[in-house]
């Protein structure tokens, strides 16, 4: 996994791992790249219209999947990894100032 791994890091530059238990009970690990700017706007579509971090992070998991596990052919270990996934977006602080 430690070849896997520096090769997407080569490959992507930063890469996020989840590492969720599957169905079965075994510990799993997957790796995503960096969501752009077409992913964001998707998730950012889904979470304003009915704030469903799952489907928004099931968005994420099948644009940005990159590795490992593929976490789309086990429910439990997708559920899971929708849940956690949606943490790698980060929202930075911005202020808005009228003049």
């Amino acid at each position: 996994m430690e070849d896997l791994l520096k090769e997407l890091k080569d490959k992507y530059g930063v890469v996020y791992t989840v590492t969720v238990e599957d169905s079965e009970g075994t510990e799993q690990v997957a790796y995503f790249k960096k969501p752009d700017v077409a992913t964001k706007k998707q998730l950012f579509k889904i979470l304003a219209k009915d704030s469903d971090v799952f489907k928004g992070g099931e968005i994420l998991i099948r644009s940005c999947f990159i590795g490992g596990f593929d976490v789309t052919t086990d429910e439990d270990a997708m559920f899971t990894a929708s849940l956690a996934i949606v943490e790698m977006v980060d929202f930075k602080p911005a202020t808005l100032k009228k003049n």
